[in-house]
């Protein structure tokens, strides 16, 4: 009986041990999902030498939601020529490396700011070509990245899909078959390691990832973005809205509030850069552009501008409604009270004038009066 003990304690503790890993290992399948990938997809893998291939290039996400995508592919020149390169139908509507070819590798990069997608097959885009040799025509990424809509631009990444399409030569002399390679076994990406998947070739706009919504003017927020690692990013406010008198009159009376200014912050080890404002700011709509600044390779690298909404107090509200209305109502009233004090004012000078008239004519009838009676009075006398 005694002797059954450790063991039975033995056996508690592995099952507790199993339950544990078991807990671990199902959270980290949660956190970044087997599913979350790259892909190439055709309606068919088996051409004939000279037709037109359609190949989409997607991206797969079920259980997160995703809001940038970047990566680049080999196109094998020998035996696949590229005509062109579609983006209609994207899940991305702001590039900030629309697709290309160089050097016989596409790549690409881009943002879906208006609609994040989750799904099993969202297409990025589309690529046309002509089948030009017969054989094994093989797609690989070379590398990718899928962030995150989480406010710090995680890598959900797990996979890049490779594509391998079969194309037959029906040509009288091709007598041998052809027999398909095996397709080549996914690329297991490990996750959140950014700087082994950034294409060397391309710099990677920044992209701010997490905005506030419309905050008082009294309250300070916090950006976030994602954009290379290490880098040094210029973050400009440009204030785009068009104050109205009232809120001219208030800002030039109340002078302590601070007028948002650029700001350089520094990326981390995995890209993600961040910035507080300070209290107390100038209300207004800010135009917020994120820029790379020091970068070795002379490129443009201007990210996508976001806007920030910053509101008045309430006690300024109000300040500035009733100055607005007042420059409204004071020449509305000061109309009215042309239109009817003329009248009346012309009416009171008519009236002074005419009895200015009758007094002349009053004093004129006096002096006549008096001239007669002289008359009279030099008559009699005579």
């Amino acid at each position: 009986m005694y002797m059954n003990i450790p063991r039975k304690i033995l056996i508690c503790l592995s099952l507790l041990s199993l339950a544990l890993f078991s807990c671990s290992f199902i959270s980290r399948a949660e956190a970044i999902s087997p599913d979350t990938s790259l892909f190439f997809a055709v309606a068919d893998k088996t051409f004939n030498k000279g037709d037109e291939v359609n190949i989409d290039i997607k991206v797969r996400t079920p259980d997160q939601i995703i809001n940038a995508i970047s990566g680049s592919f080999k196109i094998p020149a020998e035996k696949f020529k590229l005509e062109s390169i579609e983006t209609d139908g994207s899940i991305i509507d702001f590039w900030v490396h629309e697709p290309k070819i160089l050097d016989d590798s596409v790549s690409f990069g881009g943002v879906a700011i208006k609609k994040p997608y989750q799904g099993a097959g969202g297409l990025i885009f589309s690529i046309r070509g002509i089948a030009i040799t017969a054989g094994v025509v093989s797609f690989n990424f070379d590398s990718g990245t899928i962030l995150a809509n989480d406010g710090l631009g995680t890598n959900l990444l797990n996979s890049l899909q490779s594509l391998s399409l079969f194309i037959k030569d029906l040509s009288p002399v091709a007598n041998n078959p052809i027999i398909p390679a095996t397709p080549a076994a996914p690329q297991i990406i490990p996750p959140n390691n950014v700087l082994n998947i950034i294409p060397v070739r391309a710099i990677i706009p920044p992209v701010i990832t997490s905005i506030p919504p419309s905050i008082n003017q009294s309250q300070s927020f916090s950006l976030a973005g994602k954009g290379m690692p290490n880098a040094l990013t210029k973050i400009q406010f440009q204030d785009i809205s068009e104050p109205s008198f009232g809120k001219n009159i208030l800002r030039s009376l109340i002078r302590d509030r601070v007028q948002l200014s650029d700001v350089e912050v520094k990326n981390d080890n995995n890209g993600v850069f961040s910035y507080v404002s300070p209290k107390n700011l100038v209300a207004g709509i800010y135009n917020v552009v994120p820029s790379y600044i020091n970068l070795d390779k002379a490129e443009s690298v201007i990210g996508y501008s976001v806007k920030v909404f910053i509101t008045d107090n309430t006690l300024s509200q109000i300040l500035i409604i009733i100055i607005n209305a007042m420059v409204l109502i004071i020449p509305i009233v000061s109309l009215i009270l042309i239109i009817i004090f003329l009248p009346w004012y012309f009416k009171k000078e008519l009236h002074v004038i005419s009895k200015k008239m009758e007094l002349e004519e009053e004093k004129i009838d006096v002096e006549e009066q008096n001239l007669i009676q002289e008359n009279v009075q030099r008559k009699k006398i005579q």
